[in-house]
């Protein structure tokens, strides 16, 4: 993957090379102490290029440039007092504070139209969560998706054209069973998936031929 895709991980040096920059500029006088601090914890909590991008966006690079996701996640950066507390904003557009599907004893579901966030966290727990993503409209064109550890499954149904990266996700006893392309086709989002799955699978799919005779009735 290269440099300019929004959805490549960050690495150690991506990392450092971005809070060098913010360090930079605060020395010249570009930035505020408070700007400078809310770019840093954007930077702490980036795991993709895009992210790490939004953290510098607007800031003049003399090293290393990250690609800024054209995204409702890459905003310019507030002081710390309004990253604390979002007025307004609905769960899942921002890395801390994720749209957080759970199945403890019972099943979570989502289908039909419904607006896939930047950033989900699915804890499946004892039960299964299943997201029918057909109809859905996804907010970015990256999607971050921690999985929490749990004994029940996480089924995605996805449109032609998404793609899917699992490279960060640790397998457990349970496994990783993708059937869509890594690369996204143009126009469509990127899952990208990390966390550690506990005895359950994660199933990433199309529609079967069920689903598809099920949505033509």
């Amino acid at each position: 993957m290269s440099m300019d895709d929004p959805a490549r991980p960050v690495t150690d040096d991506d990392r450092r090379g971005a809070v060098t920059e913010l360090r930079r500029a605060a020395e010249d006088g570009r930035l505020q102490p408070a700007e400078l601090d809310a770019r840093l914890e954007q930077v702490a909590q980036a795991r993709l290029n895009g992210q790490l991008g939004a953290a510098l966006e607007g800031i003049p690079q003399t090293g290393a440039t990250w690609p800024v996701a054209n995204t409702p996640y890459a905003p310019a950066p507030q002081v710390a007092s309004q990253l604390q507390h979002p007025t307004g904003t609905p769960a899942g557009y921002r890395p801390d504070d994720r749209l957080v599907l759970s199945a403890g004893m019972t099943n979570e579901k989502r289908e039909g139209r419904w607006t896939v966030p930047p950033f989900l966290r699915c804890q499946p727990g004892m039960a299964n969560i299943k997201l029918d993503c057909r109809e859905a409209t996804p907010a970015a064109d990256v999607i971050d998706v921690q999985i929490g550890i749990g004994a029940g499954n996480v089924v995605f149904i996805v449109p032609p054209g998404w793609g899917v990266n699992t490279d960060r996700l640790g397998k457990g006893i349970g496994s990783v069973k993708v059937r869509v392309p890594r690369d996204a086709s143009p126009g469509c989002p990127t899952l990208v998936f990390h966390g550690q799955l506990g005895m359950g699978d994660l199933k990433v799919r199309e529609e079967n031929w069920i689903e598809r005779r099920l949505a033509k009735d």
